[in-house]
Formats: C-alpha cells, sequence, structure tokens
C-alpha cells in the first residue's frame, strides 16, 4: 500500500527550509570571530541610536524585498539556506526557497487573513498545506523563525540583547576591515566583552549587508543580504496561496512526523 497524503505531505515538508551541508572552514576570518573589530578600529559611537535609526527607515516603508543566503556553523559543518524574503504593511509575510536545491521553489506565506500556507516545490507543488506560527517546520538552523525575519523584528530583538552589563557600539564612520572591505558595523557585546552580534551596513545607504551571530564566544551564523528593495508596491495577491486542491494538516502533526521521520 502506498503512503498516505498526509505522510506524503509531511515528506515534502520535513526538510521545507534545510539547505545543503558542508565543512567548516579551515581558516579563520576575523569576521568569525567574536573579538569585537569597532573596538579594534579605535573611533566607536553608540551604537543602539544607528541601530533605532535603521529600524525607522524599514517602518517608513510600506513593504520591501530582499534576497538571503544563510549559513550556519554546527558540530563542525556549515549548513546552508537561502531564498527570497516579501514583508508588506500590517503583517504580510512570504518566503520562498531559492531554486536549484532539493527543496527549490518552496514557499511559504502569513496571509492577509493571518492563516500560514506553505507549498512544496518539486512533484508535489500542487499541495498547500496550514501550519502554526510556532512549527518547527519554520525554523532555519540558527533557530530563527522565517515568519520573524522582518527588519523590524530582526533589528528589535538585537536592541533588546543589549542588557544590563552589555554594550552597543558603532564605528564612528565607514572603516575598512579584512572580510568585510569599506563598512559601517554594529556589534552587541556582552558581559565576557565577546561580540553577541554584528551587524555589518552598507557605508553610504546604511543598509544591512550581513548579520552575524554569536553563541558562547563561538561563530553560530552569518547571513548574507542582497538586492534590499524598499516601497517595491508588492501585490497582496502575493500572499495568499491558491486554495485549490488544498489539503489541510496542523504543525503538531507534522512535527509528529518530523520526529518520527528524524528518529
Amino acid at each position: 500500500m502506498g503512503l498516505s497524503l498526509n505522510w506524503q505531505m509531511a515528506i515534502a515538508f520535513v526538510f521545507l527550509f534545510c539547505g545543503s551541508v558542508e565543512a567548516a572552514p579551515n581558516s579563520s576570518n576575523d569576521i568569525l570571530s567574536p573579538e569585537s573589530l569597532v573596538l579594534k578600529s579605535g573611533s566607536t559611537r553608540d551604537g543602539k541610536s544607528l541601530l533605532r535609526k535603521i529600524e525607522s527607515t524599514f517602518k517608513k516603508a510600506s513593504d520591501y524585498i530582499y534576497s538571503t543566503t544563510l549559513t550556519t556553523y554546527k558540530n563542525g559543518r556549515q549548513i546552508k539556506e537561502s531564498g527570497k524574503f516579501f514583508y508588506k504593511d500590517p503583517d504580510l509575510v512570504r518566503f520562498e526557497v531559492a531554486k536549484g536545491g532539493k527543496r527549490g521553489g518552496s514557499v511559504v506565506v502569513k496571509q492577509p487573513n493571518g492563516k500560514i500556507k506553505a507549498k512544496s516545490g518539486g512533484i508535489l507543488g500542487a499541495l498547500t498545506v496550514s501550519l502554526s506560527p510556532n512549527s518547527k517546520l519554520l525554523i532555519s538552523a540558527n533557530g530563527y523563525n522565517v515568519l520573524r525575519s522582518d527588519f523590524e523584528t530582526l533589528l528589535d530583538a538585537m536592541l533588546k540583547k543589549v542588557k544590563p552589563g552589555h554594550t552597543c557600539v558603532a564605528t564612528l564612520s565607514p572603516s575598512t576591515f579584512p572580510d568585510l572591505g569599506k563598512v559601517h558595523l554594529i556589534e552587541v557585546i556582552g558581559l565576557d566583552n565577546k561580540v553577541v552580534e554584528r551587524l555589518v551596513l552598507d557605508p553610504v545607504k546604511l543598509m544591512p549587508k550581513e548579520w552575524i551571530l554569536f553563541q558562547h564566544a563561538k561563530i553560530l551564523s552569518i547571513t548574507k543580504l542582497t538586492q534590499i528593495t524598499l516601497n517595491a508596491n508588492i501585490s497582496t495577491d502575493m500572499f495568499i496561496l491558491e486554495r485549490g486542491g488544498e489539503a489541510l494538516a496542523n504543525a503538531k502533526s507534522f512535527e509528529m512526523m518530523q520526529l518520527a521521520d528524524n528518529g
């Protein structure tokens, strides 16, 4: 007997946002180091005020698009994920997994009615499923929820990391760094004087170029951000997946199948 429809769909979506796996790099780059590059530059300013300025830019935009490539470092390996992110006020989200891999062409959206729908690429691409907001299927390799990857949410989360004893510093002017070129940097530095989070900015437009996370004084992930387009006039239809032939499955069932498959 063949697999049931739900099991076929579960297999299609289990690795919806999982990417390719490569060996960890052997070389040690400055960008991978938790040592502060801003403090080494010798000229600093308050990073929080600059973060709020960038946050304001995105709050003023009615919508935007960006392309992203995420590299997460785990257990001596690199896990790579890439795609295209769409955001539209008040809280519409669409993420498209980049074509080329096994899950290329998969899409997840947060619709105007608040429901989250996902569609796999490949042979089961005609099937649409419902997911819960906290479904494990929406979590990228570095632990972030793809539906909460709008810039306002990410910048606010960075600001919240500036806890008592932590500092947030930025370069006073664009500076040239190995592996980065001429950029602005903002860093959140923890109690151990190690960088918790590093944001690399375009030196002119102050648009995010790279977002670097550290965990326990070790590199966790690097997200490269390109082709950021503000006020792109995105149609609301982009945030609605077709309903024809829709099959529903709740997130809990999917996650149980995921655990069974991984076990």
